[in-house]
Order: structure tokens, then sequence, then C-alpha cells
């Protein structure tokens, strides 16, 4: 099955990414990497706002008190609450920026970083008990994330290679097992990007220089697909209000018609709401 994007907000975003959908407001927020802006927006909005400016904010988190944790360059990690931006850690010897990331339904977060010309990226949990443990390294570009709708399988995709891997996950120890590949992409235009899952355990699979998004099923099996009229299509999140529309970023900036715009689509399946970050 073929869908069809339409245009939500025409933003010109350098490198839109990292959508996702607060249940609670009703908006969506997602971050322009390149551009150095976090933005929100309902779907009645006349205007996104932009909540943070300046900063290189690779991914975010939502938290129980209502804010943000957003992860920076340099291995920087702050709280963003009502406007202030508050220093939570510094992964000292990270000197990337972040590059897509989830909350753990166990209360952590998984995060990984850009490859630079002297090193490669590497893929990080930050418990909740204040550790970070390495999970891979020698990566070329960190990626998507996202859980199956039971909490025990992880989902991870790494650009350059292609591949999407899984690893098993335990919500009570808020533990990840070892990786294995789960599926390869190479037969598909562009590289996989961002990600989401959703409510029957498929994978929404953004494709840079693909122009689309690609619904994997629980096998693998491709199922369905989504055509976005750019070229970069960054990552996706499902909101609304049923979770049934998928929102979708993408990169390329303001001299690029439609790239870096936001588009989104109504589905028949659902979304995952998203962990939040206890406080």
């Amino acid at each position: 099955m073929t869908h069809a994007a339409r245009l939500w907000r025409p933003v010109g975003c350098r490198l839109g990414e990292g959508p996702l959908w607060h249940i609670a407001e009703q908006r969506l927020y997602w971050t322009d990497i390149e551009g150095r802006r976090l933005w929100r927006a309902g779907l009645s909005d006349s205007a996104p706002e932009c909540l943070l400016a300046g900063e290189t904010v690779g991914g975010f988190v939502f938290l129980a008190n209502g804010g943000l944790r957003v992860y920076m360059d340099q291995g920087r990690v702050a709280d963003l609450v009502q406007g202030n931006l508050t220093a939570v850690t510094t992964l000292t010897d990270e000197t990337s920026r972040f590059n897509d990331l989830i909350a753990t339904p166990g209360g952590g977060v998984i995060a990984g970083t850009m490859a630079q010309s002297d090193r490669r990226g590497t893929l990080y949990h930050l418990r909740s008990d204040g550790t970070t443990l390495t999970l891979l390294t020698d990566l070329g570009c960190t990626n998507g994330l996202g859980f199956s709708p039971n909490r025990t399988r992880l989902y991870y995709i790494e650009t350059l290679s292609r591949t999407i891997f899984t690893a098993s996950y335990t919500v009570e120890t808020d533990a990840i097992g070892a990786f294995e590949p789960w599926r390869e992409t190479a037969d598909l235009p562009g590289y996989p990007d961002g990600m989401t899952v959703d409510g029957e355990g498929a994978l929404w699979v953004a494709f840079w220089e693909g122009s689309q998004l690609v619904q994997f099923a629980p096998d693998g099996a491709i199922t369905a697909q989504i055509a976005v009229p750019t070229p970069r299509v960054t990552s996706a999140a499902f909101g609304g209000p049923d979770l049934r529309t998928l929102f979708i970023t993408t990169a390329g900036g303001p001299d690029s018609p439609g790239a870096g715009d936001l588009y989104l689509v109504d589905l028949p399946v659902g979304g995952i709401p998203e962990a939040i970050l206890p406080v």
C-alpha cells in the first residue's frame, strides 16, 4: 500500500529531526539541528513556537515535570523547563553531538553520537541511577530508535551500513541485550534514518535521499510506503488525538522548496505513546 504525505508546516528546517508528540499538550515537538532551533506546534496553532535558539540539539525527551531533557553537542545534556536551560551532565570524553535518542520505559535514555573525522559514533545508555553504559562503538551514523509495543525489543538504525538492528529489553531492570542485525535495507533507495514503531509492532523508517518512509512488518517484510515530496526524509512520529497521524520531518533548508518542511499522513494504524523521563 502506498500513501502520500501532505504538507503540514512550511518551516524550511536545515535539518529537521527528532519529532515527538506530547499527548497532554497535543503538540508536536521537533528540532532543527543545523538551524540550532527547538520547536513545537499543535494542529490548530497559527504558527510554530521556538522554545530554544542558539543550541545544537540532536534530540530530546519529555520530562514528567513538563520540561524537556535536551542532548546537545560536546556530550552536553541539560533540562529545559519553562524556558530555562539547566546543565544535567556532560560526557567528558565525548566531543561530538548527539544524534537521535529515545527514553526507555525503565527510566533511562538511549542516545547515539555522530561520527567525526577522528573518531566514530557511539551508542550510549544513560541510566536512571546516573551511570552511563557504552552499548556500541565504531559506528558510522547512529540513528533511529524504537521499542516494540510490548517493550521487550529495541530497534536501532545504523545509517551508513543500511542496517536495522534489534536487541532484547527488560523494563524492570532497564537492561538491553546484545544487538543483532534485523533487516538490511540496501534493496531500497536512500539510507535508513529515523524511525517509529506502530501499535501493531511494525517499523516506519524514514529514508534519507529516498523520498519516502517504509513500513516493515515485525518479520521484516515491506507492507506499506509513504511518498514524501522531498528527498531527505529524516524521521517520523505518531500523534494527533488518536495517535493515527504520522508527522514527518525532512531536511534541506529554505533554498530548496519543500525541503526541511513538516509533512503528515493519516494512517489506519496508531502509534505508541512515548516514554516520559521521571525527574
